[in-house]
């Protein structure tokens, strides 16, 4: 099973997840899931007779100020109810992929899905990038063309003593020719 996750989701868990459902109910894993997050509300896509299903993870917390102001701030992690929730769309939507439309499909209410109760789906840890020294970065680099110019350098001179030493012969070759000594 491939995920693409293009949330701040645990993979790991979202996977965990969809196979506890797939072993619950008979399925078989999908082959693709796409895991997104749009402002709407928690839903998915499931292709009839293709093992590709998308899910949308969107996930809010109702806080009311002591002002009275509301705001909308996303979970720590997904738990109890909303994984309930998220497994019994997971279900419905890997239904379609088995063919079935949703005029066919009884839908299951989320207290079939109990067993996920438990389960914990957190966010994802952010790696933390390391910083560069670029002072150092920019040394190293000088160092670098210091030592290539050297080569450089040094190679040219060894090459105009080739051609000094040739003039010199052919100076002496000419002479020669033109009888002058």
């Amino acid at each position: 099973m491939k995920i693409i996750n293009k949330t701040n989701w645990n993979t790991k868990d979202i996977r965990k997840v969809i196979k506890k459902v797939c072993e619950h109910e008979g399925f078989e894993l999908p082959k693709i899931v796409e895991i997104y997050q749009r402002k709407s509300r928690v839903g998915g896509w499931g292709y009839i007779h293709r093992s590709h299903i998308k899910l949308n993870f969107y996930f809010r917390d109702k806080i009311v100020s002591e002002n009275g102001k509301v705001e909308y701030v996303e979970p720590k992690e997904i738990t109890g109810e909303r994984l309930m929730r998220l497994g019994a769309i997971i279900s419905h939507e890997i239904t379609h992929t088995l063919g079935e439309r949703d005029k066919d499909m009884i839908i299951k209410p989320k207290e079939e899905f109990e067993f996920l109760r438990n389960m914990v789906i957190r966010k994802q840890e952010k790696k933390k990038k390391q910083k560069k020294d670029i002072v150092k970065q920019r040394y190293e680099k000088v160092i670098k063309k210091v030592k290539l110019y050297r080569s450089k350098i040094k190679r040219y001179k060894t090459l105009l003593k080739k051609w000094e030493k040739k003039k010199k012969y052919y100076e002496k070759k000419y002479k020669n020719k033109l009888g002058v000594l």
